[in-house]
């Protein structure tokens, strides 16, 4: 038995599938819509990302917290007093560009076979500062991935080698 850590980029082409479509089409959304939306309406757990063992159990509103922006602009009313009027910046899931999983490697016996099983994904986004250069990292949320599969298994996405056949997000994985 082994723990290996892996990233998986939706930038690659391979991994397309799980990126687009950035805005829903119909039946298909992308893999951080699914994840987003499941975790908003309770169907998906989110973890903390201080460790990756599942500890620390997330709110709906500490993940909306985490991945919307609320930023102040003044604005002067009609009485030409300057008053502060909240934006808030909705969270967009083209910006996770990176998935971080938890695999638990092992051998079969029976089979005579290295198999991989995955116990956890993490959304990673890009973090930028006010003049728009990269800062790093910053991983939002952990899901266990066994607790997932019935929601990923729902999900039809885009087979490129066939169109007749649809093909879910838990068929890829």
């Amino acid at each position: 038995l082994k723990r290996i850590w892996q990233v998986i980029d939706l930038r690659e082409k391979i991994n397309h599938p799980l990126y687009f479509p950035t805005e829903k089409i119909m039946d298909r959304k992308s893999l951080t819509q699914v994840v987003y939306a499941s975790v908003l309406e309770g169907t998906i757990t989110p973890y903390g990302t201080l460790d990756d063992e599942f500890t620390v159990q997330l709110t709906r509103a500490e993940v909306e917290q985490m991945t919307t922006k609320v930023d102040t602009q003044f604005i002067e009313n009609s009485s030409g007093e300057i008053e502060p009027v909240p934006i808030k910046e909705e969270f967009n899931p083209a910006n996770v560009k990176r998935y971080r999983l938890k695999e638990e490697w092992f051998f079969d016996n029976q089979k005579s076979v290295l198999e991989a099983r995955i116990i956890g994904m993490c959304p990673v986004t890009e973090k930028f500062d006010e003049l728009g250069e990269f800062k790093g990292e910053l991983p939002l949320f952990w899901i266990y991935f066994p607790e997932s599969r019935v929601t990923f298994a729902n999900i039809p996405v885009y087979n490129i080698h066939n169109d007749a056949e649809r093909i879910t997000v838990e068929d890829i994985f």
